[in-house]
């Protein structure tokens, strides 16, 4: 209970940083009206992927069909003045209560009173819920953008989203590895292969190159997770049966939002 409690308080807390209540990352989902026939990603990236895709379309190196022209600058700038105004006045009114509150947190926990832990973390989900979240501020500066700066954004934070999931699914190829067997349920797996599927090492090698491809045309469209999963099932059957391939991507994309 002690760990799984303040864990929740580390994430709730983390919240200020993410600009959202939920401690889910930010760039929250494709906006249709927020401006412009290009709508943003639905992605679950963190909101600096956000801030450094429209940060380089301000520099000098910027291509010019996408660079971010000075009234552009302005209204950005604007935007963010008012986000930082709304950030501070939340935490003037709520900054003192959110320290008393972790710390009375961590002192029921320590004492055990499951109850009052649980009453304080209502209280503390309850003020985040309020804290002005990044969906606004993002939807508001998609709105200054043209469609080609939009394609271009979206284009870098699928590709930012794509490259930390293929890194989560290589580094779960390894619990896959076993002896080869085309087992798919607990009775028949072997004992390496957690989940009823193992992979040789050269299927490993395999599955791990298709997730490493650059990515096509058509998949520039995709988002992450599909892009993710039609390169496992579109492996050939020589490589993985169809079975097998679905078993993987299943195992390889376990707990992924949106998949």
């Amino acid at each position: 209970m002690r760990v799984n409690v303040l864990r929740m308080v580390m994430i709730l807390g983390a919240a200020m940083v993410c600009g959202g209540a939920s401690g889910a990352p930010a760039v929250p989902g494709a906006v249709p009206g927020a401006g412009g026939a290009v709508e943003r990603p639905r992605e679950a990236v963190h909101e600096s992927v956000f801030h450094r895709a429209l940060r380089a379309m301000m520099t000098e190196e910027a291509p010019e069909a996408v660079r971010v022209g000075d009234e552009q600058r302005s209204e950005i700038a604007a935007i963010d003045r008012e986000r930082m105004e709304e950030q501070r006045a939340f935490m003037r009114d709520h900054a003192d209560e959110l320290r008393a509150l972790r710390v009375a947190i961590a002192g029921a926990n320590e004492a055990g009173d499951r109850e009052e832990v649980a009453r304080l973390m209502r209280r503390l989900r309850e003020i985040e819920s309020a804290r002005p979240g990044a969906e606004n501020y993002e939807r508001r500066v998609w709105g200054v953008l043209n469609d080609a700066q939009r394609a271009h954004m979206r284009e870098t934070i699928i590709e930012s989203a794509y490259a930390a999931l293929q890194r989560r699914m290589v580094a779960r190829l390894d619990a896959l590895r076993g002896e080869g067997s085309r087992a798919l349920d607990g009775a028949q797996r072997p004992a390496g292969g957690r989940g009823g599927v193992t992979l040789t090492d050269t299927e490993l090698e395999r599955v791990r190159a298709a997730l490493r491809a650059p990515p096509t045309e058509s998949e520039r469209a995709m988002g992450s997770v599909e892009r993710a999963r039609s390169r496992v099932l579109g492996l050939p059957d020589e490589v993985l049966s169809r079975q097998r391939r679905a078993a993987v991507a299943e195992r390889l994309l376990e707990g992924e939002a949106g998949a």
